[in-house]
């Protein structure tokens, strides 16, 4: 297994904004932006490890997508979620991990209404 995660997300960037990342490697080209996660110093099969890899993809897909909107319509709070969404369900399969899939099927969903 790669112990190194690169996911990449085409979303356009003038929708969410160019954001920086502290110790993540994020590159932005033509609207994709790609966040490398390392999860070679953890024990993938300990709760522990797990529950460190699910905090850094969920990190990594708020980079991705843009910090959570906070005075956005409904549109474009829908818009966010799917996008992260989207970037932590193909974070979670390209891992391929049991426990994360399992960790990850447990997390709770927040849907939005739209009319």
């Amino acid at each position: 297994m790669n112990r190194t995660l690169s996911t990449i997300f085409a979303i356009t960037l003038m929708a969410f904004g160019a954001h920086g990342a502290d110790a993540q490697t994020i590159q932005a080209s033509h609207g994709v932006r790609q966040v490398s996660v390392s999860f070679a110093d953890l024990n993938l099969n300990s709760d522990q490890g797990v529950a460190i890899l699910m905090n850094r993809l969920e990190s990594a897909a708020r980079t991705v997508c843009g910090p959570e909107p906070v005075n956005m319509d409904l549109t474009g709070r829908a818009a966010f979620k799917a996008c992260n969404d989207r970037a932590l369900g193909a974070a979670v399969a390209d891992v391929g991990s049991p426990r994360l899939l399992a960790m990850y099927g447990k997390a709770p969903r927040t849907r939005i209404a739209a009319k």
